[in-house]
């Protein structure tokens, strides 16, 4: 039997996991068009193009585990010629949520995260700022931290995949170190299929919660229910209103 552990503290919540051995036109998608790649398109309310914004993508685009974060301009940005545009090329396929972390100097964050689909094809998607009218400038525009996890779940027979017979089961344990009670949201995108609605808990201090293959197994859809292999990642978000200030 072979064990694998994953464990990070982020903002005084500790994440746990276990894995246990035994919106686009297609007028855009043609313009930026490449072999798995992904374009970020960033307007502000009138449809201009604006630079300076920053990007969460979970999973990792080019890892396929955790998170990756990717701003305007910088090295990874294949499109450096063109305000407001965030090309990466040469990821894996794989579904993939995008979320606006930081917005242009004087604009609003997008709140929406997007969804792509990248199977041997590129994928756009476009986000939009409106001017920000808050008096408060010192407001942190990061609405939210996220953590994933990879899980596998179900029993292997024979020798068909890249996975060893056996039965796997991922346990997901999260810890709240903080001295108040935390909300957090968790969902699951399956791989090649859909993502679940997101599920609320609230943990008080030094409260603890898991998420097992059971839970997981409750929200696969109808069209992927099968006795063997289901895999995916676990996308928790901490809503940063929740945690009352970062030095707690």
């Amino acid at each position: 039997m072979k064990i694998i552990y994953l464990s990070i503290i982020v903002l005084g919540l500790a994440f746990s996991a276990f894995l246990v051995l035994d919106q686009n036109s297609e007028e855009s998608k043609l313009a930026f068009a490449q072999n798995e790649s992904i374009t970020i398109i960033n307007l502000a309310s009138n449809n201009t193009p604006i630079s300076g914004s920053e990007f969460s993508i979970v999973p990792n685009p080019f890892t396929g585990i955790d998170s990756y974060v990717i701003a305007d301009d910088s090295p990874e940005d294949t499109e450096l010629d063109k305000t407001g545009i965030i090309t990466i090329t040469g990821i894996k396929n794989m579904r993939y949520t995008i979320t606006q972390v930081k917005a242009p100097e004087g604009y609003k964050s997008d709140p929406f995260s997007k969804i792509v689909d990248v199977d041997n094809s590129s994928d756009v998607v476009i986000f939009k700022n409106a001017l920000n009218d808050s008096k408060n400038t010192n407001v942190s525009k990061i609405k939210d931290v996220m953590y994933t996890a990879k899980f596998v779940c179900g029993s292997v027979y024979g020798d068909e995949g890249p996975l060893r017979p056996g039965h796997y089961d991922s346990d997901i344990s999260i810890l709240n170190k903080k001295k108040f009670q935390v909300e957090l949201l968790w969902n699951v995108v399956f791989n090649d299929g859909p993502s679940s609605h997101a599920i609320l808990k609230k943990l008080n201090s030094e409260e603890s919660t898991g998420i097992t293959c059971e839970e997981i197994g409750n929200l696969v859809p109808e069209e992927m229910a099968s006795d063997k292999i289901t895999e995916g990642f676990v996308v928790i978000r901490v809503p940063i209103d929740s945690l009352q200030g970062f030095d707690n």
